[in-house]
């Protein structure tokens, strides 16, 4: 019998971000980090997992919930890491799947009005996405998110992505179609019972 192992990072890295994406596990395996590293690429990269990028044209920039749900989920991991392609390693970090405490999930998590927060992509401005967190379910104190690295455990997927695009779906009802790391933070934000423990 195959057992999970604990986890892998993963990413979605295609034309220009191929290049970005060799330097971050060249970073990681210069910093003593040699855990697996899966990408949906259209490119070979060196020292990953690669797999066909295929066309999500039309999933509006949802690629992360794509390639998590339709690929990801078929990996023998616990947990998958995913890190933007121009991350860099400066260490090898300690106690990764820490951040997870018992939530199933770990988006990092910021208080509304900590940090400036840019209009990118369509986005909602802060002071309408904290409304719709709120109006789609969120009774805890409401909190931006940053998914630039994220966590997610294995069994969780389904659930993460349903909410995710349920969100999705509050949001375009409302004229202020989300990105889809709104709709992430939205995730983390319903199934996490403490958002200070994220931060």
């Amino acid at each position: 019998m195959v057992m999970a192992q604990s986890y892998c990072y993963w990413s979605v890295a295609d034309g220009r971000y191929a290049s970005m994406m060799e330097r971050c596990v060249a970073s990681a395996r210069s910093a003593g980090v040699f855990k697996e590293f899966h990408v949906f690429t259209d490119t070979p990269i060196e020292d990953c997992e690669c797999y066909d990028c295929q066309s999500v044209a039309d999933t509006k920039g949802m690629f992360k919930l794509v390639y998590l749900k339709a690929g990801m989920r078929k990996l023998l991991f616990d947990h998958f890491v995913w890190i933007d392609a121009d991350t860099l390693f400066k260490r090898n970090p300690w106690g990764v799947l820490s951040p997870l405490e018992r939530s199933p999930v770990h988006v990092p998590l910021t208080p509304f009005g900590k940090v400036a927060r840019q209009d990118n992509n369509g986005s909602a401005a802060a002071p309408r996405y904290s409304e719709l967190l709120t109006q789609a379910g969120v009774y805890n104190p409401v909190h931006d998110c940053n998914a630039a690295f994220w966590i997610i455990r294995r069994d969780a997927i389904d659930r993460v992505h349903d909410l995710a695009l349920h969100f999705l779906g509050v949001t375009k009802q409302a004229g202020y179609p989300a990105t889809q790391n709104e709709a992430l933070g939205y995730a983390m934000q319903m199934l996490c019972a403490d958002p200070n423990k994220h931060l």
